[in-house]
């Protein structure tokens, strides 16, 4: 699976009006891809909505005010893919009837900032099967594991990851951040018990619980890795069905063999886009690294200007 790198500029247009003596505030964005045909199912979503009280707290209640505008979760893709964000530009106008012309657009060049002001923090779940069906080939299991936390910890200064090991039974290692990545890689280097079940739902509870309970300020998500169906979890429908209906943006990656459960994985991930299959071993890094920059291509945007 090729990962998509949208290679454009992305105008954001931002304006404010005033009618009838209350402010107006509207978010705009459009695209465009300089480099090839733009998809036809491109859309823009963001986890939160735009709360321009909050973006304007105390706008004109003192002369001279500075405001932060902060545009968060952020991301651009269609319905299989998220998608890289090379560049941007703001422009902004400011019109008394609320009607923005062509020529009331006005580009913001002081406000233009390269990619890494664009980056937000990633809280990541890496849940894994280390079941017995995979043993000979943990050590490389393991790299792939290592290599995504270290992805996910590099993609912005406050990102973090943790994971959830699983066969028979789960061990979970909490949150690390990007400092202290040699905590996370020996956790699971060091991990050896491998045994012949598959806690598919149980591990991947485990992993929802530690992003709800977490006061963390960025994006959430769960990343679920198997090469097999549950056989062990109680309760198996009803944990499958409590995964299904979270709110966390969900990941999921198997690897074809004798007993995966392609249906069951794919449920799991929160959209198409979200899942991706490996047909054998060598395949399965590229795997882990097309899930690793799905998860990291997700965008904060901010920058001052006065009230």
């Amino acid at each position: 699976m090729t990962y998509p790198i949208l290679k454009n500029t992305l105008v954001l247009l931002f304006f404010l009006s005033l009618i009838s003596c209350n402010k107006k505030h509207c978010l705009i964005i459009d695209y465009s891809n300089s480099t090839g045909n733009n998809p036809d199912a491109y859309y823009v979503k963001s986890s939160k909505k735009v709360d321009f009280d909050d973006q304007y707290p105390n706008a004109n209640n003192s002369d001279n005010q500075t405001v932060t505008v902060i545009i968060d979760d952020l991301k651009i893709g269609d319905k299989s893919d998220n998608y890289v964000i090379s560049n941007y530009t703001i422009s902004e106008c400011y019109n008394e009837k609320g009607k923005c012309k062509k020529k009331d657009w006005k580009i913001q060049a002081e406000f233009d900032k390269d990619d890494s002001y664009l980056k937000t923090n990633i809280s990541a779940v890496l849940v894994l099967d280390v079941s017995e069906s995979l043993h000979g080939n943990i050590d490389r299991l393991k790299s792939y594991a290592k290599n995504f936390a270290k992805s996910i910890l590099r993609s912005s200064p406050s990102s973090s990851v943790a994971v959830v090991m699983f066969s028979k039974e789960i061990k979970t290692f909490d949150f690390v951040y990007k400092n202290e990545f040699g905590e996370i890689a020996n956790n699971i280097d060091s991990y050896t018990n491998y045994k012949d079940r598959t806690t598919l739902y149980g591990a991947s509870i485990e992993g929802l619980r530690l992003l709800e309970r977490s006061n963390y300020d960025g994006a959430k998500n769960l990343i679920i890795f198997t090469d097999g169906g549950d056989n062990n979890s109680d309760n198996p429908f009803q944990l499958r069905d409590e995964i299904v209906r979270s709110d966390i943006n969900r990941f999921a990656i198997g690897l074809k063999g004798r007993d995966f459960d392609k249906k069951a994985l794919e449920e799991l991930a929160s959209k198409k886009g979200n899942f991706v299959v490996a047909k054998d071993f060598d395949d399965l890094e590229g795997a882990f690294e097309t899930i690793a920059k799905q998860v990291a291509t997700v965008y904060k945007l901010d920058y001052k200007r006065s009230d």
